[in-house]
């Protein structure tokens, strides 16, 4: 089962398994059987807050597993026994392994925080457009 935000098409197993031979050179058969779920409501869960931005996007991640594992155990009665995440929301961790007891797989290539990130903000306590000044100037 994969988890994608990708709009549902007639040739997307297809369109996928070909960007996974272009992109990583792994030639997967067109007989594997996958099934997909397509998750709609990413844009609502996962769209720019005003305030505290990571906090909200890491509980629209969050919101966006529980919905994807809901809807595959209402489809299929089963859940994943490994649950593989390759986009980097660590947060999705938590609703895999504590809520549906699935074990966790994490391809983290690019953190939701780094430490680089971090510094930044550190060097740079302003206000922007998704922190006000009493956020960015307190200690």
């Amino acid at each position: 089962v994969i988890y994608t935000v990708d709009p549902p098409s007639p040739t997307y197993k297809q369109d996928l398994l070909k960007h996974v031979d272009e992109r990583f050179s792994i030639a997967v058969s067109d007989g594997l059987a996958l099934s997909f779920i397509h998750l709609h409501d990413h844009e609502e869960l996962l769209s720019s807050a005003p305030r505290f931005s990571l906090l909200m996007e890491s509980l629209g991640t969050m919101q966006l597993a529980y919905q994807g594992l809901l809807r595959q155990y209402k489809n299929t009665g089963v859940l994943p026994d490994i649950f593989l995440d390759t986009t980097g929301c660590a947060f999705t961790f938590v609703v895999a392994s504590i809520l549906f007891g699935s074990r966790i797989i994490p391809y983290v290539h690019y953190p939701t925080i780094s430490t680089d990130m971090l510094q930044l903000v550190w060097e740079r306590r302003r206000s922007s457009y998704n922190h006000q000044d009493y956020i960015s100037s307190s200690r």
